[in-house]
């Protein structure tokens, strides 16, 4: 979060936050004035003393929980709502956040390029699970999107919603079995109020996986908390894409070019070339990108 919200004075309530866009960071500075899911007090009631109105306020609009976007867990939180407002605002308008990718989101936030993978065809599933176990060394960052088909839920996770991937782990059962675990957490921090949000198949909260022994071993507690962990073939199976966002650190050269470029409508466009000239040995990443509409397109 400092690393994104790099300037703030909490006395006049303005706060500094940068994104990546374009190719580069930009700036924007928000102030701490946020949507209330109430209305302010009634003047036209009568309150000679102005004690209905302090307990109205206190009771309808202080605390988490009269935010009207996003709110924090604790009750006098407000980095999430004040990161969503800056983030809206170099986006346009809160109503620009209602579509888009959680992998477009993650570049934003970190600079990073996001690779999307279909989980049911995914081809090196060895490599991918190599890259999850090695994810908290901060070379990727991974998201889930449950996508738009079938029914509005699938085995407990709501479809068209993302989740995010806080941890993946291979582990030994107290049989000796190796099993490949990963960590997943919806953004709601809970089950919607239709019971729906997280699995509910093997390794779900109260499934049979959970032995003593293993809810020991990984310090596992059922609660709804939105955490939730499945099986790394479960997690193919019922999650439509994978969101891999690479990350980089001082130990990679960026460079980049913008130009315009005609498009024909027909194979015209297959004439042109880009050369990249590799000096020495190493990994590279190549990335073509559009500028970025003030409004993202809906998700289809």
């Amino acid at each position: 979060m400092e690393k994104i919200c790099v300037a703030r004075d909490e006395d006049c309530g303005v706060y500094g936050f940068v994104f990546y866009r374009d190719g580069g960071w930009i700036s924007t500075v928000v102030d701490d004035n946020l949507y209330l899911t109430e209305e302010d007090f009634n003047q036209d009631v009568y309150d000679g003393t102005g004690k209905r109105a302090r307990l109205y306020k206190k009771q309808k609009q202080t605390g988490s929980e009269a935010l009207f976007f996003s709110k924090c867990g604790g009750a006098n939180e407000t980095w999430v709502p004040l990161l969503e407002k800056a983030f809206a605002k170099i986006h346009g308008d809160y109503a620009a956040l209602d579509y888009g990718w959680a992998g477009t989101a993650v570049e934003d936030l970190t600079g990073g390029v996001t690779t999307v993978i279909q989980g049911d065809r995914v081809l090196r599933k060895e490599r991918l699970w190599r890259e999850l176990l090695g994810s908290g060394e901060g070379d990727f960052l991974f998201s889930l999107s449950t996508g738009s088909q079938g029914n509005k839920y699938r085995n407990g996770l709501i479809l068209r919603h993302d989740y995010s991937i806080l941890h993946a782990i291979q582990t030994e059962d107290e049989l000796g079995n190796t099993v490949s675990l990963v960590k997943i957490r919806n953004p709601w921090g809970e089950k919607s109020p239709s019971g729906h949000g997280e699995w509910g198949g093997a390794w779900s909260d109260g499934s049979e996986e959970w032995t003593p022994f293993m809810m020991k071993k990984l310090r596992h507690k059922f609660r709804d908390d939105g955490t939730f962990w499945m099986s790394f073939h479960d997690m193919l199976e019922n999650f439509r894409w994978i969101y891999r966002t690479r990350l980089f650190d001082k130990r990679w050269t960026a460079t980049q070019r913008w130009m315009s470029v005609s498009v024909p409508w027909l194979g015209g466009y297959l004439k042109k070339r880009f050369i990249v000239e590799v000096q020495q040995e190493g990994m590279v990443v190549l990335v073509l990108s559009q500028v970025c509409p003030l409004r993202p397109l809906p998700a289809s």
